[in-house]
Parts: structure tokens; sequence; C-alpha cells
């Protein structure tokens, strides 16, 4: 599995996981008859390696608290921030403009 995994990475082909099936992307002239088969014979391979690293993209919402933990980022700012209290540096202004109808309850 390890050695088809590389060979798709090297000729920059691209599979993923479409439900129960596997969708593949490659350069023109890049899949070849044996690839195809090769790919075939191990698709349910595939299709397992893949459901067991699949990502979400959900973030889970976090507990309500009083106050979070900062990042060394954001404690950087605010260290920054707390030494030159009259540096506008970080602050970034910025307006948006909504066309249509907004729904508040999804702010």
């Amino acid at each position: 599995m390890k050695e088809l995994l590389q060979k798709l990475n090297t000729l920059q082909i691209v599979v993923t996981l479409n439900g129960d099936s596997l969708d593949i992307k490659a350069p023109k002239g890049a899949m070849t008859k044996e690839l195809f088969m090769e790919l075939k014979a191990h698709k349910e391979a595939l299709i397992a390696f893949l459901k067991a690293y699949q990502v979400t993209n959900t973030i889970s919402k976090a507990e309500k608290k009083e106050a979070y933990i900062l990042s060394s980022a954001q404690y950087r700012i605010w260290i920054l921030q707390e030494l030159e209290k009259n540096n506008t540096a970080y602050n970034m202004a910025s307006a948006f403009s909504i066309e249509g109808l907004l729904d508040s309850t999804l702010l």
C-alpha cells in the first residue's frame, strides 16, 4: 500500500473518497492501464485506508468560560499592546457590506 501511495504521489495523482467509491484525478497521460489495474486490485484497501484517515471539517464548540487560554501569538500581541498602550499597529479596521436578508440567529 505504501509503495502504491508513493507512486501516486510521485505522478501527482490524487485519490479521494466519495462515499464508498474512489475519485481519481490525474494529469493527462499519468494514468496507465497497469496503474489503473493496480488501483482496481487495491480498491478495498484504499477505501479502508482513506476512511481511517478521513478528516472532518467540523470544529467542536468550545465550552463557555469566563476566560480562555491565549495562544503564544495572542499572548505576544497582548504583551506588545501592554508595553505601548497607544500603538495601533495591530488594530485591523475593516467593514463589511451585507446585501440581502440577514438571519441574525446564525451570527
